[in-house]
């Protein structure tokens, strides 16, 4: 029984506790491993996010405003302080207006180089859609406009967002 103390020897009350003089050394030596510092620090992913998407957000704004000071010092054209700030402002939802109509387009072009067919599309504003949502949630079962979708135009249905395409299926 080497290497068995018993519980009398240890001091513990609950079973027998496996020692052997090699592992009593090394719990007796002090390891620092909690004061080291990480191999590799990782981002959290909420900055992550944050450093992708506000370029994306902040960049309309940023050019439209420093391409009228540019405008104004090397170009002549004068244009007042409110007027820049106004039209950053605006910058963003004009991009957002024009990305939603030429979308579309864009679409079948790829469609089209890729020898695929879109499907059927909703034929209403994403307001009209919201409201066949809303309806179906209120008076009936949350997916019933997707049934009844699917009965007008088939399987498959096209539908475009306020900023995303989807397919019901």
């Amino acid at each position: 029984m080497r290497g068995w103390l018993s519980r009398r020897r240890q001091g513990h009350l609950n079973g027998l506790i496996y020692a052997t003089p090699e592992t009593r050394r090394l719990q007796a030596t002090p390891t620092f491993s909690a004061l080291k510092a990480p191999s590799t620090m990782h981002i959290p992913p909420g900055i992550a996010f944050l450093a992708r998407s506000l370029p994306h957000f902040f960049g309309p704004f940023v050019v439209t405003y420093f391409g009228l000071r540019l405008a104004d010092t090397h170009l002549g054209v004068a244009t007042p302080s409110w007027l820049s700030i106004l039209l950053s402002l605006v910058s963003r939802p004009i991009i957002f207006i024009l990305d939603r109509k030429t979308r579309s387009y864009r679409n079948a072009r790829n469609a089209a180089a890729l020898g695929a067919t879109l499907p059927p599309r909703f034929e209403g504003s994403p307001l009209d859609a919201g409201k066949q949502i809303r309806d179906s949630f209120v008076h009936g079962y949350l997916t019933d406009f997707i049934d009844h979708w699917t009965r007008r135009y088939g399987p498959i249905v096209g539908y475009s967002g306020s900023n995303a395409d989807a397919v019901c299926a």
